[in-house]
């Protein structure tokens, strides 16, 4: 669904006035009745209900867009859609047929109604923001409290359809039935999906962990640090990583030749820290004093990576601290290397692939759930355990869901795994939006470089892949012959890999 909803800043101001105002003006029923009684010709009686039809237009402009990111219960949100599509056309043939709805715009009742209205719909858009998203659908953790909310809705939704006289094309017992349907299945998926997720996502008492809600309440904490004068919010400056002890930092007890990684100046050592075996990795963190709020920026997202932790399927970060004069990030560490590394060395097996195909989902689903993110996701960004558990890392181009993303069109690398909406994206233009079904097809891609262990159009150039993805063409899925029980995960993980 494709639609595009201009708005000039007068319709906006208008919209914002009369969305902040609904109670009042519900209330209000006196000036609205003056204005109206003052009215003349049919232009002159639309005016009361002009900054109503701007704020119903920005509101359907506003649910599209959160319907097109939805991530869950995507049967309910076409349901709703529904509805709402019905609330636009009713609109524009109101908007059309002015001469004909005279007589409504002139009564007080009509105004009245046309105000419940435009609060329906806004209610409508919070509940498929809610359900769309596993922060929201907490708040309905029983079915029958979807159903409930579900129900009201429509039936509110309906009733002041039929009070404003327009046409409703799906209120009949054939909608209600797919409506029914659709509510059913959603909840059964959810259900399962809760029950089988595990990676952190729900706890032990099957609700969704507090650890989602601690780093959304960061989040907003963070957003409000965007100048000097803001530095100083209440709290703000209390979000920073942990700080860890040097002399806590022992080196192995058995050394090897893998205990220090890359290259000079930017090696990553191995050390014990409380039992755990952790990677040291050096990092450059603003001083204060030359530029206190990137200072506070970084320092906060990094007291967010360490909430992350809770994951079992991303990296583990326990905090900062300081070796021979280096800053230094504190991880968890990975025996094996890199996703990519494990793959070139060795041939994994198709069951252990399955398993680290649902691993890797379960972390990019915590990301998701806390409205990050990772914006590069690929096999050499997830680190590998002795015992082949993936764990999600290099948060470089990671932002939070609601942020522009980084221009990386001219990041080769990248390119094997990007979705067509960021490949279409013109030099001249502003970088299209990095969403939830970006990552999605990445993930995707990761996928299919795990069954085939090969980067996708390996030896393709930039030129090439762009045109052959943006044409709607993909890698090819080609299994060979192989027992049935693995002609069942193949096709299971196939699933998964097309479905982005």
């Amino acid at each position: 669904m494709e639609k595009v909803v201009e708005s000039t800043p007068t319709v906006i101001s208008n919209a914002i006035e009369v969305t902040e105002g609904l109670t009042g003006l519900a209330k209000n029923t006196d000036m609205a009745k003056s204005a109206l009684d003052a009215v003349g010709a049919v232009g002159e009686a639309v005016k009361p209900f002009v900054p109503l039809i701007s704020t119903v237009t920005l509101l359907i402009s506003e649910i599209i867009v959160i319907y097109e990111n939805a991530q869950y219960n995507k049967r309910i949100c076409n349901s709703l859609m529904d509805r709402v599509d019905a609330a636009e056309q009713a609109v524009k043939s109101l908007q059309r047929r002015k001469a004909e709805h005279e007589k409504h715009f002139r009564n007080t009742e009509y105004y009245k109604n046309f105000v419940r209205f435009v609060d329906v719909l806004k209610r409508i858009k919070g509940f498929i923001k809610d359900i769309s998203e596993l922060q929201g659908y907490k708040k309905f953790f029983h079915a029958n409290s979807i159903k409930d909310k579900f129900d009201s809705l429509i039936k509110e939704f309906e009733t002041v359809m039929g009070d404003l006289h327009f046409t409703m094309a799906v209120a009949d017992e054939e909608q209600r039935r797919i409506d029914h349907e659709a509510l059913e299945q959603d909840i059964a998926d959810m259900t399962r999906f809760l029950e089988q997720i595990k990676g952190g996502i729900v706890d032990n008492t099957n609700t969704l962990n507090t650890v989602l809600q601690e780093v959304l309440i960061m989040k907003g904490q963070i957003e409000h640090i965007s100048d000097i004068s803001k530095v100083n919010l209440p709290n703000s400056d209390s979000i920073k990583a942990v700080e860890l002890n040097p002399d806590d930092l022992k080196d192995p007890d058995v050394r090897s030749e893998t205990d220090r990684r890359g290259s000079q100046p930017n090696y990553i050592y191995k050390k014990l820290y409380k039992y755990n075996e952790v990677a040291c990795k050096p990092i450059v963190i603003p001083n204060d004093d030359s530029d206190s709020v990137k200072a506070q920026r970084v320092q906060a997202q990094l007291a967010i990576l360490g909430k992350l932790r809770d994951s079992p399927n991303i990296l583990k970060f326990f905090g900062l601290s300081n070796i021979d004069g280096y800053r230094v990030m504190v991880n968890e560490w990975a025996e094996m290397g890199t996703l990519r590394e494990v793959y070139e060395k060795y041939d994994i097996a198709w069951t252990a692939k399955a398993h680290i195909a649902t691993d890797i989902c379960r972390g990019i689903t915590f990301l998701h759930s806390c409205s990050i993110l990772h914006h590069d996701v690929r096999c050499e960004n997830i680190l590998m355990t002795r015992n082949l558990e993936p764990k999600i890392t290099n948060f470089e181009y990671s932002r939070h869901s609601a942020s522009t993303t980084t221009n990386m069109s001219t990041i080769t690398e990248v390119v094997h795994w990007m979705a067509p909406e960021k490949l279409r994206q013109s030099k001249d233009l502003k970088p299209a939006p990095y969403t939830f079904k970006c990552e999605i097809f990445s993930l995707g891609m990761t996928l299919w470089e795990l069954a085939f262990e090969k980067i996708p159009y390996e030896h393709w150039d930039m030129s090439q892949i762009k045109e052959h993805v943006v044409a709607g063409k993909r890698e090819k899925i080609s299994f060979g012959d192989v027992p049935p029980d693995i002609q069942q995960l193949q096709q299971e993980l196939k699933l998964i890999i097309v479905s982005g």
